[in-house]
């Protein structure tokens, strides 16, 4: 069967138990209503954050606590092996780069959400702690696969997030600035 976008998603996803989707949509239910009772800005804080504890435990079963024993540790620490791999035409690791990136781009985003104080160097430093956490526990644990390319990939995507987050913040202030500007 051939490498795909959504064969590799239902395969990251398929052993999390329903459960745990079913308690996120009720955690965030809990925390949209808790919210109504404080500011807006605190609220949409507060929602934010919910969203980020809900996605990083996601993240966690995804590729650590549901993922599937292995008999032995599996591991490669030598930095950046799966470019070579892909320069070699393996085109799956290609796909699992990106996917790693794009997985972890939502831990960023929502770190900016929080606090306007959540700087780059903080998402850096959030998201590779998290994917050393990962990638530890997929290996003394013998779930999954640890390696370094992993660790770096996530760290990018964390910061792809964040800046997405700057972005969107940057254009929307233009517009803001650029529809008001007849007022002043």
């Amino acid at each position: 069967m051939p490498f795909s976008f959504t064969n590799y998603i239902t395969n990251r996803f398929n052993d999390i138990p329903f459960f745990i989707y079913h308690t996120f949509i009720v955690l965030l239910c809990f925390a949209i209503v808790i919210s109504s009772y404080c500011g807006f800005r605190k609220s949409i804080k507060i929602v934010f954050g919910v969203l980020l504890v809900e996605y990083v435990i996601l993240i966690l079963c995804s590729t650590v606590i549901y993922r599937t024993h292995n008999d032995i540790q599996s591991f490669c620490f030598s930095p950046f092996w799966s470019y070579f791999e892909i320069k070699n035409g393996n085109k799956r690791l290609a796909l699992q780069n990106i996917m790693n990136i794009v997985a972890f781009s939502p831990i960023g985003f929502l770190s900016r959400c929080t606090s306007k104080h959540i700087k780059l160097w903080h998402v850096m430093i959030f998201g590779l702690s998290l994917s050393v956490i990962i990638e530890t526990l997929q290996f003394f644990l013998k779930r999954g696969f640890a390696e370094f390319d992993d660790i770096f990939h996530n760290v990018v995507g964390c910061l792809v997030g964040y800046g997405v987050f700057c972005v969107l913040l940057f254009t929307t202030k233009l517009f803001i600035f650029k529809k008001c500007q007849h007022l002043i």
